[in-house]
C-alpha cells in the first residue's frame, strides 16, 4: 500500500470511529484478541496435558502422575466455564 492509500485509510477509519465507535470496534476487531485466543486455547491444552499425565501415570505406575492428571482434569472444566462466561475488561 502506498503512503497516500494508508493516509486515506487512516482518515476513513478515524471518520468511522467518530461516526459510530461500536461499529468501528466491531470491524477492527478487539486489539487484545491474541490474549483472548490464548485464554480460549488454554483449557484444551491443559486437558491434553492432564490426559498425558494421567495416562503416563497409569502406564508407568506412578500414582503421583495419576493424581496430578486427575486433579487437573477435575479443575479445568469449571475454570474454563468461568473464563468463557466472564466479560472482557474494558479498555
Amino acid at each position: 500500500m502506498s503512503r497516500r492509500e494508508r493516509r486515506t485509510l487512516r482518515a476513513i477509519e478515524a471518520a468511522l470511529t467518530d461516526d459510530d465507535p461500536d461499529l468501528a470496534l466491531l470491524l477492527r476487531g478487539d486489539r487484545g484478541s491474541g490474549r483472548r485466543k490464548r485464554w480460549r486455547r488454554m483449557p484444551r491444552r491443559t486437558v491434553g496435558l492432564a490426559v498425558v499425565l494421567f495416562v503416563a501415570g497409569l502406564v508407568l505406575a506412578v500414582p503421583a502422575l495419576v493424581v496430578v492428571g486427575a486433579v487437573i482434569l477435575l479443575a479445568v472444566p469449571p475454570l474454563a466455564w468461568v473464563v468463557a462466561h466472564s466479560e472482557p475488561p474494558e479498555r
